[in-house]
């Protein structure tokens, strides 16, 4: 698909970790009551099972519980910070909301893996492939992006901030992911919804 390239394989020793619709909030916080007396190492690893789990079911529902009220989230498109603005960009690109039932339909994401850094126990990265349909334009153009997501955890196991790079935008030669220039992305994603005709091949 135009724009998208496949991801690289793991970066500085990172450890790998490895749908349907979700069930309801309480799945998704169903291991969050045990964890009052957890571990660090707990409650990382009931996160890792929390990512994957929203990966799968393209966040329905979306685990608030595992991410910090200040959670700070930044793309080539966007920089926002706060859970609730968090939500509404999730539920936005998913269609769950009213505006983005409005531009987005089909929209999926496949986890490929969940990383550990060797050197640094508060990071984690996942790396995946996500697509959506933009409704908007009669010719209905399909987006892919593939990337990583690197979140930065605090003691409790929460999120404080995600930092997604896309490998059309930020993946360097040598496989290291670099920030992106500006309007990258916007510029990037704009030529993926182009009408076939106009599309670079």
């Amino acid at each position: 698909s135009p724009g998208a390239q496949p991801s690289p394989p793991p970066m500085g020793g990172a450890k790998g970790f490895l749908g349907a619709q979700g069930r309801g909030a309480s799945v998704a916080r169903q291991a969050v009551p045990e964890l009052a007396e957890a571990s660090f190492k707990e409650r990382k690893e009931a996160l890792k099972k929390s990512l994957a789990r929203e990966y799968r079911t393209f966040f329905r529902p979306f685990a608030d519980d595992f991410y910090a009220d200040d959670v700070a989230f930044r793309d080539p498109l966007v920089e926002i910070k706060g859970k609730g603005l968090y939500k509404v960009n999730i539920e936005l690109l998913s269609g769950e909301n009213w505006f983005g039932s409005l531009l987005f339909s089909n929209g999926w994401i496949d986890l490929h893996a969940i990383e550990e850094f060797p050197d640094d126990e508060y990071k984690l990265r996942t790396r995946w492939t996500a697509g959506f349909t933009f409704k908007m334009a009669p010719w209905k153009p399909e987006a892919l992006i593939s990337g990583v997501s690197e979140y930065t955890i605090d003691s409790e196991g929460k999120v404080v901030s995600q930092r997604d790079f896309w490998d059309t935008t930020n993946l360097a030669d040598g496989g290291d992911y670099m920030p992106e220039g500006f309007l990258a992305g916007l510029v990037d994603l704009t030529k993926q919804l182009l009408p076939p005709i106009l599309r670079k091949q």
